[in-house]
């Protein structure tokens, strides 16, 4: 759209509409397309001129103007980082701050070179499952996905009360890792036949001296009540419970931070093992 039928545009659909362009502009950038600078520099000058913004944010559009009229001797990252902020800013004043899945994140950020995790088969993937128990959100179903999505985790198991990671909310929080973490629906029973079985709740060993296990699974219960009691039972005759120490006023983790804290240490200690300890069931 040109700077003059944007001028034509009534106050509030025009400021989405620029809102619009400069994340065009932030996915061109992040591709490696160098955007029309010189669009963006006539259309920051308009805005910043014509007194199209809110106050204050006159100063924002500036600086971006003239990080434009510099950009080829800029760093890409100075520039995007300057129109995300404007973006933003114009977000904030229309009152649709953005949610988790409206961030715009790079590719390359999915990139599996981490050197500090070992090597994980021919998939990729590491031999960790997790069972989620009745997790009703699908915000926090979502968020597992997308934190085991990272950490290579092989298989997530869910129980029929657990929200489903098709959800739309579930889905759009995962970042697209739903599509290719294996999942299924099974009963806590199946479990029985699991030899290096744990669970993540109180009560339990400090994770710090936890042994976590070579490959396994592990228990992640509700977010009001808890592991099961015959989840727990499970796991005590297995490998039993490694705990979260906390020491600040409020007690507790979302389920889905507890299981990032949870499968980093994991991770950590598969990676720092000379030689995996062997577990036997109790």
């Amino acid at each position: 759209m040109t700077v003059a039928k944007l001028r034509k545009l009534p106050p509030r659909t025009r400021l989405r509409k620029l809102s619009l362009i400069i994340q065009a502009s932030e996915l061109n950038l992040r591709a490696g397309r160098v955007p029309d600078l010189v669009y963006l520099t006539d259309l920051c000058a308009a805005a910043a001129g014509e007194s199209w913004l809110p106050p204050g944010m006159e100063i924002l559009f500036a600086d971006l103007g003239g990080k434009l009229g510099a950009a080829h001797s800029l760093p890409a990252g100075d520039l995007l980082r300057a129109l995300n902020g404007c973006r933003h800013a114009l977000l904030s004043h229309l009152g649709a701050e953005p949610a988790e899945w409206d961030f715009l994140y790079s590719h390359a950020s999915g990139a599996d070179t981490d050197p500090v995790f070992p090597a994980a088969g021919a998939r990729g993937c590491l031999p960790l499952r997790i069972y989620l128990e009745d997790i009703r959100s699908p915000y926090n179903v979502g968020a597992v996905f997308r934190t085991a999505g990272a950490y290579r985790v092989e298989k997530i198991l869910i129980s029929g009360m657990t929200a489903s990671p098709g959800h739309r909310r579930a889905e759009r929080t995962a970042m697209g890792c739903t599509g290719f973490i294996p999942w299924e629906t099974a009963d806590i029973r199946t479990l029985e036949g699991e030899r290096n079985l744990f669970a993540l709740e109180q009560g339990g060993t400090p994770i710090d001296e936890f042994l976590f296990p070579d490959e396994g699974i592990v228990i992640l219960g509700s977010e009001e009540l808890g592991v099961s009691p015959e989840a727990l039972r499970l796991a005590d005759g297995r490998l039993g419970r490694v705990t979260i120490p906390l020491s600040g006023r409020k007690a507790s983790l979302n389920v889905s931070v507890a299981f990032g804290i949870l499968i980093h240490a994991w991770v950590r200690a598969l990676g720092v093992s000379a030689s995996p300890v062997s577990r036997q069931p109790k």
